[in-house]
C-alpha cells in the first residue's frame, strides 16, 4: 500500500510545467503568487462545450476583462472559485457581465479557478485595499472550497497530475502551494499558515522529488490522504470529495491530530474498518446547473 513518500513522489513537480509558469513568454492560464499560489492570465483555450475555444483576458488589476457598464464606477467586487471565474466560457458570457448589463454597472470578477474560501478571501484582502475596492463583495463557496483552506498544495490531492503527462509537453499547473489555514484541536481556533513558496527559485526546487518529499512529509493533510489511501486500498490518488465514509467522519479529528505530530499511525491502520471503500471523484467540483459553466470539473484546462 502507498506510504506517504509513495504519494508526494507522485506528486512532484515537473520542471516543463513549472516552467510554463513562471516563463511569461510560454503560454499559461496561470502565474505563480507566493501567497494566492497562482493568479489568472490571458489565454486562449479550448475547455468549452463541444471543445470551443474560450477566451480569458484580464485587466492590469487582475480582474477578468470588464465589457458592460462600463460608463458608471463598478460598485460590486466578486471573489471564488472557477464557478466565479466562469471558467469554461469567454469573457463576455460570464455571469458577472449578465448581471452588469442588468445593473447598467461594470461588476468585476476576481474569481480563479481551484481556489478555496481562505485563498479568495485573501485575494479579496488584496484586492479591497487598492484603488480597486467595491462597495459591495461578493464571496462565492461552492462545494468542497471549505476544504481546499486546508491545503498546502492542493495539487497533491486532485487528479490533475494522474492526467497523461507527455514528457515534451507541458499541462496547466494548478494547486500550486499557498498561504492556507489549519485547525488548532487544543486551542478551537483557526492558525493562518504561509506558503512554502517565496520566489520562483523555491516552487523550481519542489521539481525534485527529495525536496518536495522534505517540504510535505510532515504536513498533515498530506499523511491524511496517505492514510486514506492507504484504508481504501486505492492507488496514489484518492478524489477530493468522499474521501472517507460518513461513518468515518467523527474520527477526521483525531487522524489529524495523531498525524500532525507523526505519531499514531500504526494505530490509526491497525484499527481501520476493514473494507472500507472510497470513491473517486468524477470531477472536482462538477456540477449541473450552472449557468456560465459546462460541469467539466473545476478549474479543468486541459
Amino acid at each position: 500500500m502507498p506510504d506517504v513518500r509513495e504519494v508526494l513522489q507522485a506528486a512532484t513537480f515537473r520542471e516543463i510545467d513549472v516552467d510554463s509558469v513562471l516563463d511569461r513568454k510560454k503560454s499559461s492560464w496561470v502565474r505563480f503568487d507566493p501567497v494566492l499560489g497562482y493568479v489568472p492570465d490571458d489565454i486562449v483555450i479550448k475547455d468549452g462545450e463541444g471543445s470551443r475555444s474560450s477566451i480569458y483576458t484580464f485587466e492590469p488589476s487582475g480582474e477578468r476583462k470588464l465589457i458592460n457598464g462600463l460608463d458608471h464606477p463598478c460598485r460590486i467586487n466578486t471573489y471564488g472559485d472557477s464557478f466565479t471565474m466562469c471558467q469554461q466560457v469567454s469573457d463576455g458570457e460570464t455571469w458577472q457581465e449578465y448581471l452588469a448589463a442588468h445593473l447598467g454597472e461594470p461588476v468585476r470578477n476576481f474569481g480563479n479557478g481551484g481556489y478555496g474560501v481562505y485563498t479568495a478571501y485573501r485575494r479579496a484582502l488584496r484586492m479591497e485595499a487598492t484603488d480597486c475596492s467595491g462597495e459591495y463583495i461578493v464571496l462565492g463557496i461552492y462545494d468542497d472550497d471549505h476544504i481546499r483552506s486546508l491545503d498546502a498544495a492542493r495539487w497533491i490531492r486532485t487528479q490533475w497530475r494522474r492526467r497523461n503527462r507527455q514528457p515534451a509537453k507541458a499541462v496547466p499547473m494548478h494547486g500550486l502551494p499557498w498561504a492556507h489555514v489549519r485547525f488548532d484541536l487544543k486551542e478551537g481556533r483557526f492558525v493562518e499558515m504561509p506558503g512554502v513558496c517565496e520566489t520562483d527559485d523555491d516552487l523550481r526546487a519542489l521539481c525534485d522529488g527529495d525536496h518536495f518529499y522534505e517540504t510535505f512529509k510532515d504536513d498533515a493533510i498530506a499523511k491524511i490522504h496517505g492514510y486514506v489511501i492507504s484504508v481504501s486500498g486505492g492507488g496514489p490518488y484518492v478524489g477530493e470529495k468522499k474521501l472517507v465514509r460518513i461513518d468515518e467522519v467523527k474520527r477526521t479529528a483525531a487522524y489529524a491530530s495523531l498525524l500532525a505530530d507523526g505519531s499514531g499511525a500504526k494505530t490509526l491502520r491497525g484499527g481501520a474498518r476493514s473494507g472500507t471503500r472510497t470513491k473517486r471523484a468524477k470531477g472536482d467540483g462538477a456540477k449541473a446547473g450552472a449557468p456560465t459553466k459546462q460541469a467539466k470539473g473545476d478549474g479543468e484546462k486541459a
